[in-house]
């Protein structure tokens, strides 16, 4: 035995001869430092850049009602002529007409120099978001590269994860692993799937029925227009002589309908004809396309299929493990309850009432959204129909009551209606039957 398992070739497609972690730990770092001159970029200023020229845009608009303001004030004051001063009441105007002419100028002083900070902020964010830019479009290829190093690693991991559940040991790299090589996996066959041109068989039988369809059509108007054309050429003959012109016109005008009706249905042939070429090509293209990436895809479909094995056969360990744990993570207990006190119970059959059933795909039972006849019986041991002492007649009520609970009273109050009723029907009510009668 000992010569037969020395002779044993090792297996060299498992990931423990290929270390992962000395790639993960080189595109880590990697990534890492690339990640480190993207968070020294400048902030993104375009939302305050667009509010600082909006203030801007305000400025300039009171720095034109503050001059507009002030043209007004020094018009009204050119009003008063060297004349004013010999009344009291004309100077004391000419003295409000300067003392407005001075408020307007404060005004539009105030607006210029408004108007200058808000056009100095707009450079300045201006400024800033052009170095912005600079440094976006300098540092677009750390981003790429970051992006290419997360896909490369997923799917490293994936391949790594997917050896180990082949060798047999589905959690060498914990559960996280695994989950995430099996999002990797169905995330790589959706995009396979939606890469696919849709498809158009469905329309193709509908293209070929209708393609049929308008042939028939076809022939039906051509041999209406052979009825027509024989119909004209009897109308055409004379009778005793004569040519019946009204029978003439009728099969002319016949004849011209069904010719009408002879090149509509062409002309529905050849559409529905040409309907067809269009869906059979791209049923084609799908074909060839489904050719093209039958193996990837297949390839993709079985280890979906074995790491969602992989998780249910892991999940009693996977409890077991989050049983031990000090702390329970809060979306978990709302999916499994509570973890017992006794590790022992988070086994299958144990104590835990979550731990039998698959975490991501808990959902609540029948029994525990509608209640049932049974979850109305009394608890503790119940008795057999025909073993119930006072049925019988071998005990009084009292002696029933303390025997233990009765499943009969509990059922009865938990039967519906039309049950009850069905029952009295037929056996009748007791209080009918009259003595001596059997």
């Amino acid at each position: 035995m000992v010569l037969a398992g020395l002779s044993r070739e090792p297996v060299t497609t498992f990931a423990a001869l290929d270390d992962p972690w000395v790639l993960d730990g080189r595109l880590g770092a990697e990534r890492d430092e690339h990640l480190g001159v993207l968070a020294g970029a400048p902030p993104d200023q375009r939302s305050s850049l667009d509010l600082a020229r909006l203030t801007a845009e305000h400025a300039g608009r009171a720095v034109q009602a503050a001059s507009a303001d002030l043209e007004r004030a020094e018009a009204h004051l050119a009003r008063f002529g060297p004349l004013a001063a010999l009344r009291r009441t004309l100077r004391m105007e000419r003295d409000d007409a300067e003392h407005a002419v001075a408020r307007a100028q404060q005004r539009l002083e105030a607006a210029r120099a408004e108007r200058r900070r808000s056009e100095g902020r707009v450079a300045e964010l201006e400024a800033a978001e052009a170095e912005r830019t600079r440094f976006v479009a300098d540092t677009a290829w750390r981003l790429e590269r970051v992006q290419a190093i997360n896909n490369q690693l997923d799917r490293h991991w994936s391949a790594a994860v997917l050896a180990a559940v082949r060798q047999d040991d589905p959690l060498a790299f914990g559960v996280g692993r695994l989950r995430a090589a099996r999002a990797v996996a169905a995330r790589d066959l959706a995009s396979y799937h939606a890469s696919l041109p849709p498809d158009r068989r469905a329309a193709v039988t509908q293209a070929e029925r209708e393609l049929a369809d308008a042939r028939h059509r076809r022939r039906l108007a051509r041999r209406a227009l052979d009825e027509c054309r024989r119909r004209l050429e009897l109308a055409s003959e004379r009778h005793w002589g004569r040519r019946d012109k009204e029978a003439m016109a009728r099969a002319e005008r016949a004849l011209a309908s069904a010719e009408h009706a002879v090149s509509d249905a062409a002309r529905a042939e050849h559409d529905a004809r040409g309907r067809l070429d269009a869906e059979g090509s791209k049923v084609r293209r799908r074909t060839k396309a489904l050719a093209a990436t039958e193996e990837q895809r297949v390839e993709l479909t079985g280890a979906l299929a074995e790491l969602d094995a992989a998780l249910d056969d892991t999940r009693a360990k996977r409890v077991e493990a989050l049983a031990a744990e000090p702390i329970v993570p809060p979306h978990l207990v709302d999916v499994v309850g509570e973890a017992p006190s006794d590790p022992h119970a988070a086994r299958p059959g144990g104590a835990w009432p979550g731990a039998s059933r698959p975490t991501a795909t808990a959902v609540p039972t029948p029994s525990a959204t509608r209640p049932t006849v049974a979850s109305s019986r009394p608890s503790g041991p119940v008795r057999p129909h025909g073993g119930c002492p006072t049925r019988s007649g071998t005990t009084s009520p009292a002696r029933c009551a303390t025997a233990g609970p009765c499943w009969r009273s509990p059922l009865r109050r938990a039967m519906p209606t039309s049950t009850a009723h069905g029952a009295m029907r037929r056996h009748g009510p007791k209080s009918s039957r009259k003595p001596g009668r059997s």
